[in-house]
Protein backbone atom coordinates (compact mmCIF):
# COMPACT_ATOMS: atom_id res chain seq x y z
CA UNK A 1 0.00 0.00 0.00
CA UNK A 2 1.44 3.57 -0.37
CA UNK A 3 0.89 7.05 0.92
CA UNK A 4 0.82 9.94 -1.39
CA UNK A 5 0.11 13.48 -0.96
CA UNK A 6 -2.62 13.76 -3.72
CA UNK A 7 -1.75 17.11 -6.32
CA UNK A 8 -4.50 20.59 -6.07
CA UNK A 9 -4.99 22.08 -8.91
CA UNK A 10 -6.92 25.78 -8.89
CA UNK A 11 -9.66 24.86 -11.39
CA UNK A 12 -11.46 28.08 -13.02
CA UNK A 13 -15.12 26.55 -12.90
CA UNK A 14 -17.66 26.06 -10.36
CA UNK A 15 -17.65 22.11 -9.52
CA UNK A 16 -21.61 21.47 -9.48
CA UNK A 17 -22.43 17.72 -8.84
CA UNK A 18 -20.81 15.35 -6.67
CA UNK A 19 -18.99 13.33 -9.34
CA UNK A 20 -15.32 11.28 -9.76
CA UNK A 21 -13.70 11.68 -12.85
CA UNK A 22 -11.76 9.12 -14.84
CA UNK A 23 -9.75 8.70 -17.97
CA UNK A 24 -7.73 5.75 -19.27
CA UNK A 25 -4.81 6.30 -21.76
CA UNK A 26 -3.13 2.91 -23.85
CA UNK A 27 0.72 3.08 -24.00
CA UNK A 28 3.79 0.74 -25.11
CA UNK A 29 5.27 -0.56 -22.42
CA UNK A 30 7.42 -3.17 -23.75
CA UNK A 31 7.53 -5.83 -26.77
CA UNK A 32 3.85 -6.99 -26.74
CA UNK A 33 2.70 -5.56 -22.64
CA UNK A 34 1.28 -2.35 -22.56
CA UNK A 35 0.80 0.27 -19.64
CA UNK A 36 -2.74 1.48 -18.40
CA UNK A 37 -3.07 4.53 -16.90
CA UNK A 38 -5.93 5.66 -14.96
CA UNK A 39 -6.51 9.44 -13.91
CA UNK A 40 -8.79 10.14 -11.14
CA UNK A 41 -10.64 13.66 -10.33
CA UNK A 42 -12.50 14.09 -7.31
CA UNK A 43 -14.16 17.89 -6.62
CA UNK A 44 -12.51 19.29 -3.05
CA UNK A 45 -16.05 20.54 -2.86
CA UNK A 46 -17.21 17.11 -2.35
CA UNK A 47 -14.78 15.84 0.16
CA UNK A 48 -14.82 16.39 3.91
CA UNK A 49 -12.06 18.24 5.30
CA UNK A 50 -11.29 18.12 9.49
CA UNK A 51 -8.69 19.61 11.73
CA UNK A 52 -6.18 17.01 11.73
CA UNK A 53 -2.82 17.92 13.88
CA UNK A 54 -3.81 21.76 12.90
CA UNK A 55 -4.08 21.27 9.91
CA UNK A 56 -6.95 20.92 7.15
CA UNK A 57 -6.88 17.31 6.07
CA UNK A 58 -9.32 15.41 3.72
CA UNK A 59 -8.60 11.61 3.77
CA UNK A 60 -9.35 9.43 0.60
CA UNK A 61 -8.70 5.75 0.57
CA UNK A 62 -8.99 4.50 -3.69
CA UNK A 63 -8.72 1.02 -4.86
CA UNK A 64 -8.26 0.34 -8.23
CA UNK A 65 -8.90 -3.15 -9.41
CA UNK A 66 -8.74 -4.15 -13.04
CA UNK A 67 -10.23 -7.88 -14.04
CA UNK A 68 -9.52 -9.28 -17.26
CA UNK A 69 -13.00 -10.25 -19.27
CA UNK A 70 -11.51 -13.68 -20.48
CA UNK A 71 -9.88 -15.01 -17.70
CA UNK A 72 -11.35 -13.27 -14.74
CA UNK A 73 -8.24 -12.77 -13.61
CA UNK A 74 -7.87 -9.38 -11.98
CA UNK A 75 -4.91 -6.93 -10.23
CA UNK A 76 -5.54 -4.33 -7.95
CA UNK A 77 -4.23 -1.04 -6.30
CA UNK A 78 -5.02 0.40 -2.85
CA UNK A 79 -3.49 3.73 -1.38
CA UNK A 80 -4.32 6.18 1.17
CA UNK A 81 -4.68 9.64 -0.04
CA UNK A 82 -3.83 13.02 2.78
CA UNK A 83 -5.26 16.30 1.00
CA UNK A 84 -4.22 19.19 2.67
CA UNK A 85 -5.95 22.82 1.77
CA UNK A 86 -5.03 26.32 3.42
CA UNK A 87 -7.78 28.84 4.56
CA UNK A 88 -8.55 30.44 1.39
CA UNK A 89 -8.68 27.35 -0.43
CA UNK A 90 -11.52 26.28 2.16
CA UNK A 91 -13.77 29.16 1.47
CA UNK A 92 -13.68 29.13 -2.36
CA UNK A 93 -13.56 25.32 -2.57
CA UNK A 94 -12.78 25.43 -6.50
CA UNK A 95 -10.17 22.69 -6.72
CA UNK A 96 -10.00 19.39 -8.32
CA UNK A 97 -8.38 16.75 -6.35
CA UNK A 98 -6.16 14.53 -8.43
CA UNK A 99 -4.20 11.08 -8.79
CA UNK A 100 -3.10 8.38 -11.10
CA UNK A 101 -2.29 4.81 -11.12
CA UNK A 102 -1.17 2.60 -13.50
CA UNK A 103 -1.17 -1.33 -14.56
CA UNK A 104 1.06 -3.09 -17.18
CA UNK A 105 -1.40 -5.61 -19.08
CA UNK A 106 -1.29 -7.94 -21.98
CA UNK A 107 -3.37 -7.24 -24.68
CA UNK A 108 -7.11 -8.38 -24.40
CA UNK A 109 -10.37 -7.08 -22.88
CA UNK A 110 -10.31 -5.81 -19.15
CA UNK A 111 -12.97 -4.34 -16.98
CA UNK A 112 -11.28 -1.25 -14.64
CA UNK A 113 -13.53 -0.34 -10.93
CA UNK A 114 -12.29 2.90 -9.69
CA UNK A 115 -13.74 2.93 -5.74
CA UNK A 116 -12.87 6.27 -4.07
CA UNK A 117 -14.29 6.10 -0.20
CA UNK A 118 -13.74 9.18 2.23
CA UNK A 119 -12.57 8.43 5.31
CA UNK A 120 -14.69 11.60 7.22
CA UNK A 121 -17.75 11.84 5.42
CA UNK A 122 -18.12 7.73 4.20
CA UNK A 123 -19.28 8.77 0.90
CA UNK A 124 -18.06 6.49 -1.93
CA UNK A 125 -17.59 7.05 -5.73
CA UNK A 126 -17.48 4.05 -7.98
CA UNK A 127 -16.42 4.38 -12.18
CA UNK A 128 -16.25 1.11 -14.55
CA UNK A 129 -15.04 0.86 -17.76
CA UNK A 130 -13.99 -1.47 -20.41
CA UNK A 131 -11.11 -1.34 -22.13
CA UNK A 132 -9.36 -3.86 -25.14
CA UNK A 133 -5.86 -4.14 -26.00
CA UNK A 134 -4.85 -4.93 -29.14
CA UNK A 135 -1.57 -6.41 -30.11
CA UNK A 136 0.68 -4.60 -32.21
CA UNK A 137 4.17 -5.74 -31.64
CA UNK A 138 5.85 -4.16 -35.05
CA UNK A 139 3.00 -2.37 -36.74
CA UNK A 140 2.73 1.24 -36.26
CA UNK A 141 0.76 2.83 -33.90
CA UNK A 142 -0.07 5.73 -31.90
CA UNK A 143 -1.44 5.48 -28.13
CA UNK A 144 -4.42 6.91 -26.59
CA UNK A 145 -3.45 11.04 -26.47
CA UNK A 146 -3.40 12.52 -22.78
CA UNK A 147 -5.90 15.93 -22.98
CA UNK A 148 -4.32 18.15 -19.87
CA UNK A 149 -4.18 21.33 -18.39
CA UNK A 150 -0.68 22.12 -18.90
CA UNK A 151 2.31 20.14 -20.14
CA UNK A 152 6.06 21.46 -19.16
CA UNK A 153 9.44 19.83 -19.69
CA UNK A 154 10.18 18.31 -16.18
CA UNK A 155 13.38 16.88 -14.75
CA UNK A 156 12.14 15.19 -11.17
CA UNK A 157 10.13 12.47 -12.41
CA UNK A 158 6.93 12.94 -10.54
CA UNK A 159 3.54 10.99 -9.87
CA UNK A 160 2.27 13.33 -13.03
CA UNK A 161 5.84 12.72 -15.82
CA UNK A 162 6.00 10.86 -18.51
CA UNK A 163 9.44 11.18 -20.62
CA UNK A 164 10.74 14.14 -19.24
CA UNK A 165 7.14 15.98 -19.48
CA UNK A 166 5.12 16.98 -16.37
CA UNK A 167 1.66 16.79 -17.38
CA UNK A 168 -1.21 17.51 -15.31
CA UNK A 169 -4.29 15.55 -16.50
CA UNK A 170 -7.86 16.81 -16.89
CA UNK A 171 -9.62 13.30 -16.13
CA UNK A 172 -13.12 15.40 -17.08
CA UNK A 173 -12.34 16.64 -20.47
CA UNK A 174 -13.45 20.40 -19.28
CA UNK A 175 -12.22 23.40 -20.44
CA UNK A 176 -13.50 26.96 -19.66
CA UNK A 177 -12.62 30.56 -20.78
CA UNK A 178 -9.61 30.91 -18.05
CA UNK A 179 -8.28 27.76 -19.52
CA UNK A 180 -8.62 27.46 -23.26
CA UNK A 181 -5.49 26.14 -24.05
CA UNK A 182 -6.34 22.30 -24.81
CA UNK A 183 -3.00 20.67 -24.22
CA UNK A 184 -1.89 17.09 -25.83
CA UNK A 185 0.43 14.75 -25.21
CA UNK A 186 0.34 11.24 -26.90
CA UNK A 187 2.75 8.65 -28.12
CA UNK A 188 4.22 7.28 -31.76
CA UNK A 189 5.65 3.10 -32.26
CA UNK A 190 7.13 1.35 -35.01
CA UNK A 191 7.70 4.03 -37.58
CA UNK A 192 10.95 3.63 -40.01
CA UNK A 193 13.48 6.04 -39.35
CA UNK A 194 13.08 8.92 -41.91
CA UNK A 195 9.91 7.83 -42.97
CA UNK A 196 7.81 10.86 -43.91
CA UNK A 197 4.55 10.94 -42.17
CA UNK A 198 2.05 14.45 -41.38
CA UNK A 199 0.22 14.88 -38.51
CA UNK A 200 -3.09 16.61 -38.50
CA UNK A 201 -5.64 17.35 -35.39
CA UNK A 202 -9.24 17.90 -36.42
CA UNK A 203 -12.41 19.07 -34.16
CA UNK A 204 -15.56 18.15 -34.52
CA UNK A 205 -19.25 18.73 -33.21
CA UNK A 206 -21.08 15.39 -32.01
CA UNK A 207 -23.06 15.07 -35.04
CA UNK A 208 -20.22 14.43 -36.59
CA UNK A 209 -19.98 18.00 -38.60
CA UNK A 210 -16.22 19.44 -38.81
CA UNK A 211 -15.28 22.13 -36.74
CA UNK A 212 -11.82 23.30 -36.62
CA UNK A 213 -9.13 21.42 -38.96
CA UNK A 214 -5.11 22.11 -38.73
CA UNK A 215 -3.00 22.21 -41.77
CA UNK A 216 -0.93 18.74 -41.70
CA UNK A 217 2.29 19.32 -40.49
CA UNK A 218 4.88 17.17 -42.35
CA UNK A 219 7.52 15.59 -40.34
CA UNK A 220 10.32 12.63 -40.51
CA UNK A 221 10.38 10.07 -37.87
CA UNK A 222 13.77 9.48 -35.95
CA UNK A 223 13.81 5.87 -36.06
CA UNK A 224 12.91 4.91 -32.43
CA UNK A 225 9.45 5.80 -30.42
CA UNK A 226 9.02 9.51 -29.76
CA UNK A 227 7.13 11.61 -28.25
CA UNK A 228 4.29 13.74 -29.21
CA UNK A 229 2.85 17.10 -28.32
CA UNK A 230 0.52 19.92 -29.14
CA UNK A 231 -1.55 22.96 -27.80
CA UNK A 232 -4.40 24.19 -29.54
CA UNK A 233 -6.48 27.28 -28.71
CA UNK A 234 -10.55 26.26 -28.08
CA UNK A 235 -11.47 29.85 -27.30
CA UNK A 236 -13.63 30.50 -30.53
CA UNK A 237 -15.24 27.69 -30.12
CA UNK A 238 -18.70 28.01 -28.50
CA UNK A 239 -19.78 26.16 -25.46
CA UNK A 240 -20.61 22.46 -26.10
CA UNK A 241 -18.97 19.17 -26.36
CA UNK A 242 -16.14 17.91 -29.29
CA UNK A 243 -14.46 15.15 -30.18
CA UNK A 244 -10.87 16.26 -31.00
CA UNK A 245 -8.90 13.61 -33.51
CA UNK A 246 -5.14 13.01 -34.22
CA UNK A 247 -3.97 11.67 -37.29
CA UNK A 248 -0.48 10.47 -38.24
CA UNK A 249 -0.39 9.47 -41.78
CA UNK A 250 1.73 8.43 -44.76
CA UNK A 251 1.46 6.54 -47.86
CA UNK A 252 2.23 3.21 -46.06
CA UNK A 253 -0.26 4.30 -42.92
CA UNK A 254 -3.13 6.19 -41.78
CA UNK A 255 -3.58 5.71 -37.81
CA UNK A 256 -5.92 8.14 -35.77
CA UNK A 257 -7.56 8.36 -32.18
CA UNK A 258 -10.36 10.73 -31.25
CA UNK A 259 -11.05 11.99 -27.90
CA UNK A 260 -13.85 13.85 -26.70
CA UNK A 261 -13.61 17.11 -24.23
CA UNK A 262 -16.14 19.93 -23.72
CA UNK A 263 -16.00 23.55 -23.61
CA UNK A 264 -18.25 25.44 -21.02
CA UNK A 265 -18.76 29.27 -20.16
CA UNK A 266 -18.07 30.52 -16.66
CA UNK A 267 -21.04 29.24 -14.59
CA UNK A 268 -23.47 31.68 -12.54
CA UNK A 269 -23.97 30.47 -9.02
CA UNK A 270 -27.96 30.56 -9.47
CA UNK A 271 -27.46 28.26 -12.47
CA UNK A 272 -26.25 25.10 -10.27
CA UNK A 273 -28.96 22.72 -10.36
CA UNK A 274 -31.25 22.07 -7.41
CA UNK A 275 -31.33 18.70 -7.81
CA UNK A 276 -29.11 16.46 -4.75
CA UNK A 277 -28.72 13.05 -5.73
CA UNK A 278 -28.13 11.14 -2.49
CA UNK A 279 -25.17 8.79 -1.36
CA UNK A 280 -27.32 5.90 -2.23
CA UNK A 281 -28.71 7.21 -5.16
CA UNK A 282 -25.07 7.62 -6.69
CA UNK A 283 -24.69 3.67 -5.84
CA UNK A 284 -26.99 3.08 -8.47
CA UNK A 285 -28.26 5.73 -10.60
CA UNK A 286 -25.70 3.99 -13.38
CA UNK A 287 -27.59 0.71 -13.51
CA UNK A 288 -29.31 1.93 -16.59
CA UNK A 289 -28.26 -1.30 -18.75
CA UNK A 290 -31.24 -2.76 -17.35
CA UNK A 291 -34.14 -0.34 -18.37
CA UNK A 292 -32.41 1.54 -21.19
CA UNK A 293 -33.03 1.54 -24.86
CA UNK A 294 -29.66 0.18 -27.22
CA UNK A 295 -29.90 3.98 -28.68
CA UNK A 296 -29.54 5.50 -25.05
CA UNK A 297 -26.91 3.04 -24.15
CA UNK A 298 -24.83 4.00 -27.50
CA UNK A 299 -25.46 7.83 -26.40
CA UNK A 300 -24.12 7.13 -23.14
CA UNK A 301 -20.97 5.11 -23.38
CA UNK A 302 -19.76 7.90 -26.19
CA UNK A 303 -19.62 10.21 -23.63
CA UNK A 304 -17.21 11.57 -20.84
CA UNK A 305 -17.35 11.16 -17.56
CA UNK A 306 -19.47 14.44 -16.57
CA UNK A 307 -21.16 14.04 -20.00
CA UNK A 308 -22.52 10.35 -18.35
CA UNK A 309 -23.54 11.74 -15.11
CA UNK A 310 -25.69 14.40 -16.33
CA UNK A 311 -27.08 11.79 -19.25
CA UNK A 312 -27.81 9.57 -15.95
CA UNK A 313 -29.59 12.58 -14.01
CA UNK A 314 -31.53 13.22 -17.31
CA UNK A 315 -32.48 9.51 -17.89
CA UNK A 316 -33.87 9.10 -14.36
CA UNK A 317 -36.06 12.74 -13.99
CA UNK A 318 -37.95 11.58 -17.51
CA UNK A 319 -38.87 8.71 -16.48
CA UNK A 320 -40.66 10.66 -12.84
CA UNK A 321 -44.41 10.89 -13.41
CA UNK A 322 -43.58 14.67 -11.73
CA UNK A 323 -40.28 15.47 -13.35
CA UNK A 324 -40.84 18.83 -11.73
CA UNK A 325 -40.13 17.60 -8.49
CA UNK A 326 -36.14 16.69 -8.83
CA UNK A 327 -36.76 14.24 -6.26
CA UNK A 328 -35.96 11.24 -9.01
CA UNK A 329 -38.51 8.74 -7.71
CA UNK A 330 -38.33 6.52 -10.78
CA UNK A 331 -34.77 5.51 -9.82
CA UNK A 332 -35.52 5.61 -6.23
CA UNK A 333 -38.13 2.48 -7.30
CA UNK A 334 -35.59 0.87 -9.16
CA UNK A 335 -33.27 0.90 -6.15
CA UNK A 336 -35.95 -0.60 -4.19
CA UNK A 337 -36.15 -3.55 -6.44
CA UNK A 338 -32.62 -3.82 -7.12
CA UNK A 339 -32.77 -4.40 -3.56
CA UNK A 340 -35.69 -7.15 -3.60
CA UNK A 341 -33.68 -8.56 -6.55
CA UNK A 342 -30.53 -9.11 -4.22
CA UNK A 343 -32.46 -10.56 -1.13
CA UNK A 344 -34.33 -12.56 -2.76
CA UNK A 345 -32.27 -14.28 -6.20
CA UNK A 346 -28.95 -14.30 -4.67
CA UNK A 347 -26.43 -17.18 -4.67
CA UNK A 348 -23.05 -17.92 -3.74
CA UNK A 349 -22.36 -17.61 -7.71
CA UNK A 350 -23.51 -14.28 -8.06
CA UNK A 351 -25.22 -11.23 -6.39
CA UNK A 352 -29.31 -10.85 -6.96
CA UNK A 353 -29.14 -8.01 -9.57
CA UNK A 354 -26.90 -9.90 -12.05
CA UNK A 355 -28.55 -13.15 -12.00
CA UNK A 356 -31.04 -13.65 -15.06
CA UNK A 357 -34.43 -13.69 -12.75
CA UNK A 358 -33.03 -10.48 -11.43
CA UNK A 359 -32.25 -8.68 -14.45
CA UNK A 360 -35.73 -10.13 -15.91
CA UNK A 361 -37.08 -8.30 -12.72
CA UNK A 362 -35.69 -5.10 -13.21
CA UNK A 363 -36.34 -4.82 -16.70
CA UNK A 364 -40.10 -5.92 -17.02
CA UNK A 365 -41.15 -5.63 -13.05
CA UNK A 366 -42.62 -8.38 -10.99
CA UNK A 367 -44.10 -10.85 -13.14
CA UNK A 368 -48.36 -11.43 -13.21
CA UNK A 369 -48.20 -15.43 -12.78
CA UNK A 370 -45.29 -17.24 -10.96
CA UNK A 371 -45.19 -20.96 -11.06
CA UNK A 372 -42.65 -22.61 -8.81
CA UNK A 373 -41.65 -26.31 -9.10
CA UNK A 374 -38.87 -27.59 -6.83
CA UNK A 375 -36.24 -29.93 -7.87
CA UNK A 376 -37.52 -33.43 -7.45
CA UNK A 377 -35.62 -37.32 -8.50
CA UNK A 378 -34.75 -36.80 -11.86
CA UNK A 379 -36.17 -33.55 -12.41
CA UNK A 380 -34.65 -30.08 -12.10
CA UNK A 381 -36.41 -27.22 -10.18
CA UNK A 382 -37.60 -24.71 -12.38
CA UNK A 383 -39.63 -21.37 -12.58
CA UNK A 384 -42.38 -20.22 -14.46
CA UNK A 385 -42.98 -16.31 -14.59
CA UNK A 386 -45.74 -14.74 -17.42
CA UNK A 387 -46.30 -11.52 -18.20
CA UNK A 388 -49.81 -9.88 -19.83
CA UNK A 389 -48.61 -7.11 -21.17
CA UNK A 390 -47.15 -6.71 -24.76
CA UNK A 391 -49.22 -9.97 -25.99
CA UNK A 392 -47.87 -12.18 -23.73
CA UNK A 393 -44.28 -12.55 -22.31
CA UNK A 394 -43.24 -15.90 -21.29
CA UNK A 395 -39.70 -17.05 -18.89
CA UNK A 396 -38.32 -20.28 -18.07
CA UNK A 397 -35.81 -20.65 -15.85
CA UNK A 398 -33.84 -23.46 -14.79
CA UNK A 399 -31.44 -24.56 -12.22
CA UNK A 400 -29.61 -26.46 -15.26
CA UNK A 401 -26.36 -27.60 -12.58
CA UNK A 402 -28.20 -27.81 -9.28
CA UNK A 403 -26.07 -25.43 -7.24
CA UNK A 404 -29.09 -22.42 -6.77
CA UNK A 405 -28.26 -20.39 -10.54
CA UNK A 406 -31.40 -20.28 -12.80
CA UNK A 407 -30.89 -19.60 -16.36
CA UNK A 408 -33.03 -18.93 -19.18
CA UNK A 409 -34.21 -22.00 -20.24
CA UNK A 410 -36.94 -20.54 -22.72
CA UNK A 411 -38.73 -17.34 -23.71
CA UNK A 412 -40.59 -16.31 -26.36
CA UNK A 413 -39.02 -12.87 -26.26
CA UNK A 414 -36.51 -13.01 -29.18
CA UNK A 415 -34.20 -10.35 -27.86
CA UNK A 416 -33.22 -13.06 -25.30
CA UNK A 417 -31.06 -16.24 -26.32
CA UNK A 418 -31.76 -19.61 -25.22
CA UNK A 419 -30.41 -22.98 -25.71
CA UNK A 420 -30.49 -24.86 -28.98
CA UNK A 421 -31.96 -27.76 -27.21
CA UNK A 422 -34.08 -26.30 -24.82
CA UNK A 423 -37.19 -28.73 -25.33
CA UNK A 424 -35.37 -31.23 -24.28
CA UNK A 425 -35.76 -30.43 -21.22
CA UNK A 426 -39.32 -29.37 -20.85
CA UNK A 427 -41.43 -32.42 -20.19
CA UNK A 428 -44.80 -30.68 -20.25
CA UNK A 429 -45.16 -29.26 -23.48
CA UNK A 430 -48.57 -27.24 -22.21
CA UNK A 431 -45.94 -25.52 -20.05
CA UNK A 432 -45.13 -23.63 -22.97
CA UNK A 433 -48.21 -20.90 -23.47
CA UNK A 434 -46.64 -18.23 -25.48
CA UNK A 435 -44.13 -19.29 -28.55
CA UNK A 436 -41.66 -17.82 -30.46
CA UNK A 437 -42.30 -16.50 -34.53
Amino acid sequence: MKKILILLVMLSYLIIYAEMFTDLTVFKAQKDLYQIICDIEIPSSDIAYLPVDGKITGLINIRAIVRNLNTNQSVNDEWNTKSLISKSEEIKRILSLLDRTSFVLSPGQYELTVIAHDSFSLKEWTIIDTIKIDSTIETPFISDPFIAFTISKDTLNGKFTKNGYAIVPNPSNRFTLSNPLLYIYNEVYNLKKDEKYNIEYDIYNLNDSLILKTEPIEKRAPGFDFVNTNLISILALKEGTYKIKIRFFSDSFDLSKMTIFEKVLAIAEAEITHINVTDEQMKYYSMIKYIASDKEINQYNALDSRGKHNFLINFWLKRDETPNNNKLETLDEFIKNVKFVNSRYSSGLEEGYKSARGRIYLKYGPPDETMIIPMSEGAKSYENWIYYRDSGMQFIFMDMKGFGKYEILYTNVESEDIPANWESYIDDENMIQFYRN
